[in-house]
C-alpha cells in the first residue's frame, strides 16, 4: 500500500489567494483531489478528515459540488466553439434550474469578470488551428467553473504553458476574485511562471503552502515565509524571487517542516477551508467511481437537448471531418464497383459475386471502426472533464453523439457507398434488392460504430483502441462465414461466431445477401466441350 500524502494539516481560512508550491510529484494535485472529493475518481482512498466550508467532504459530495469549482491543469475545450458559445452551453448544463435569461446573465458576469468581452465571438481554436491565445483559453476554462458563482475555487497549475505576461494576467484575475470574497487556491511547479522573477506575481499571493514528497513543509502567509526562511538558517537573497529560492532549497533538501497550526482553530466562515488528511493511500484494489446523472428526467432531457445542440454545431462546423467520411464512401463505392464491374452470370461470375459481397461487408466496417475510434479518442479528454464535473454521463454522451451522427454519417455514408457499388457491380436490379442491401450496410455501419465505442471505453488511446477493434473485426471475418461455411468449422471453434454481436450481424447478413442473389440470379451454365 503506497502512501501519497503524509499527515497533511492545513488551515486556509477566509477569502484570499493561496499558492501551493512544490516540485512535480510532490503531491499538490493529489491534495487538491482530496479537498475536492475526487480521490476516488483516481482510484485513491482518503484516510482521515477533510473539512471543506465546515463540512466533511468525504461524507457529502453533493454539498461540496455546490460550494467549489475545480479548474484542471489542461484546457479541455471544443476548438470550433466561440468563447461565448462555450460559456452558454456550460451554463445550460451547470444551471439547469435557472431560466435562459438568468443563464445569460451568469455568462455575461463571467465574461466581464475574466476580461473576455473583447474575444467573445472568437473561436477557441488550439495550437494547430489558431483562435484564442493560450491565456484566453485558460481564462475560459476558469470561467466554465465560475458559472455557478461558488465561494471556493481550486486551480491546478493555471499558468503552466503560458508566457510571463499571460501568466501575470491570469494571476491578476485570480487576485480580483479573491478580493471579491472568494477563496482561491492554485498549485504551481518549477515549470510555471509564478516563481519567475516577476515581483508582481509574488505580491498578488496572500498565502503559500510548500510541499515536498507528500508532506507540507510550510503553510502560512507569503510575508511570514521570508521570516521562516531566516529562522531555519536559510535567509533569502535580497534581490531574488523567494519562490525561486524556495524551489532551489527543495531541490537541495535543505527546507525543513514548520510548526503546523491546529485545524480546529479555523473560524466557521462559509469560505473557510480546513483539512486534516492523515494519509492518502493507493489500495491494491480500488475501482474508480463516477458520479451518477440526475434522476430528474426533465433536467436529464434538457441536458440531452443541450448536448445534441452543441454536438450538432461542432460537427457541422467540422467541414473537413464530415466531408472526409462522405468522400471515403464515394471513393470506395467507385473503386469496389469498378473492380467488380458488371459481373457475369456464369460460374466465374458467381465466384466474383461472392468476392464482391465479401468486400462490401468487410471494407466499410473496417474503415468505419477506425474513423470512429479516432473521433472518440480525440474528444475523450473533454468528455472525461465534463464527467468529473457531473454534467454528462455515458448514456447522454452516447445518445447525443449518435443522434447527431445519424443523419450526417450513419445513414448518408452507407447510402453513398451502396448507391455507387450496387449498380456498378451488376447485382440484381430492383428497388427491393437495393434497399435490402442498403439495410445490411446500415446495420454493419452501426455495428462497427458500436464496436469502436466499446473498445474506446476500455482503452482511451487511439492506437490501442483501433488495434483492439481491428483484431475483433479480423477474427469475425475469419469465423463469420465469409471464407468458410460455418457448418464446416471445427466443433471446438464454432462458438466463436457468437462471441460478438458483430459476428452475428455479419454472419446472417452475408448468408442473407448470398441467398437473395442466388434466388434472383438466373445462372448461365457453361457447356461442356
Amino acid at each position: 500500500m503506497l502512501k501519497i500524502l503524509k499527515d497533511v494539516t492545513l488551515d486556509l481560512s477566509g477569502p484570499g489567494l493561496t499558492a501551493i508550491v512544490g516540485h512535480s510529484g510532490s503531491g499538490k494535485t493529489t491534495l487538491l483531489d482530496a479537498l475536492c472529493g475526487r480521490s476516488n475518481l483516481a482510484g485513491l482512498e482518503t484516510v482521515g478528515i477533510t473539512n471543506l466550508a465546515c463540512h466533511n467532504v468525504s461524507d457529502s459530495r453533493s454539498l461540496h459540488a455546490n460550494d467549489i469549482a475545480y479548474a484542471e491543469q489542461r484546457d479541455h475545450l471544443l476548438p470550433l466553439l466561440t468563447v461565448e458559445e462555450t460559456l452558454k452551453y456550460a451554463a445550460a448544463l451547470r444551471l439547469p434550474h435557472k431560466s435562459i435569461e438568468e443563464q445569460e446573465a451568469e455568462v455575461e458576469r463571467v465574461l466581464q469578470l475574466l476580461h473576455l468581452d473583447g474575444c467573445r465571438t472568437t473561436r477557441l481554436g488550439n495550437e494547430n488551428t489558431g483562435g484564442c491565445s493560450g491565456g484566453e483559453r485558460r481564462r475560459v476554462s476558469i470561467g466554465v467553473q465560475l458559472l455557478q458563482d461558488v465561494p471556493i475555487l481550486f486551480l491546478d497549475e493555471p499558468t503552466t504553458g503560458l508566457d510571463a505576461k499571460a501568466a501575470l494576467e491570469v494571476v491578476k484575475v485570480l487576485r480580483e476574485m479573491a478580493e471579491a470574497g472568494k477563496a482561491v487556491v492554485m498549485t504551481e511547479t518549477n515549470r510555471a511562471p509564478v516563481h519567475q522573477p516577476r515581483s508582481e506575481v509574488r505580491s498578488l499571493v496572500d498565502r503559500c503552502v510548500i510541499m515536498s514528497d507528500g508532506a507540507v513543509l510550510y503553510s502560512g502567509s507569503t510575508a511570514k515565509c521570508l521570516a521562516h526562511l531566516d529562522a531555519i538558517g536559510c535567509p533569502a537573497p535580497e534581490h531574488e524571487n523567494p519562490f525561486d529560492f524556495i524551489m532551489d532549497l527543495l531541490g537541495a533538501g535543505e527546507f525543513r517542516p514548520s510548526v503546523k497550526a491546529d485545524p480546529r482553530s479555523a473560524p466557521e466562515d462559509h469560505s473557510s477551508l480546513t483539512t486534516h488528511v492523515q494519509g492518502l493511500v493507493r489500495p491494491q484494489e480500488c475501482a474508480p467511481t463516477a458520479r451518477t446523472e440526475s434522476k430528474d428526467w426533465l433536467h436529464a432531457f434538457s441536458r440531452l437537448r443541450t448536448h445534441c445542440g452543441r454536438a450538432w454545431k461542432v460537427t457541422t462546423r467540422d467541414h473537413l471531418g464530415v466531408l472526409a467520411g462522405q468522400l471515403e464512401a464515394v471513393f470506395m463505392g467507385l473503386a469496389c464497383g469498378l473492380i467488380f464491374f458488371h459481373l457475369g452470370r456464369d460460374e466465374a461470375g458467381i465466384r466474383s459475386r461472392q468476392g464482391a459481397l465479401y468486400v462490401a461487408c468487410t471494407i466499410q466496417p473496417y474503415i468505419t471502426s477506425v474513423c470512429e475510434a479516432y473521433r472518440l479518442c480525440d474528444n475523450i479528454d473533454f468528455y472525461e472533464r465534463e464527467r468529473r464535473d457531473g454534467v454528462v454521463g455515458p448514456w447522454t454522451y452516447y445518445t447525443s453523439r449518435r443522434l447527431v451522427r445519424l443523419a450526417l454519417d450513419d445513414v448518408l455514408v452507407p447510402l453513398i457507398f451502396v448507391a455507387l457499388f450496387y449498380p456498378l457491380s451488376g447485382l440484381e436490379k430492383g428497388a427491393g434488392h437495393f434497399f435490402v442491401f442498403f439495410a445490411v450496410q446500415f446495420l454493419l455501419h452501426l455495428a462497427s460504430v458500436n464496436l469502436a465505442t466499446i473498445c474506446t471505453s476500455f482503452v482511451r488511446d487511439f492506437l490501442a483502441a483501433s488495434l483492439v477493434a481491428n483484431l475483433v473485426l479480423v477474427t469475425n471475418f475469419l469465423t463469420a462465414g465469409f471464407l468458410i461455411n460455418t457448418r464446416h468449422l471445427p466443433v471446438w471453434l464454432q462458438w466463436t461466431r457468437w462471441v460478438s454481436f458483430v459476428v452475428s450481424c455479419q454472419l446472417h447478413n452475408f448468408e442473407e445477401i448470398m441467398l437473395i442473389v442466388a434466388k434472383a440470379l438466373r445462372l448461365q451454365c457453361a457447356r461442356k466441350q
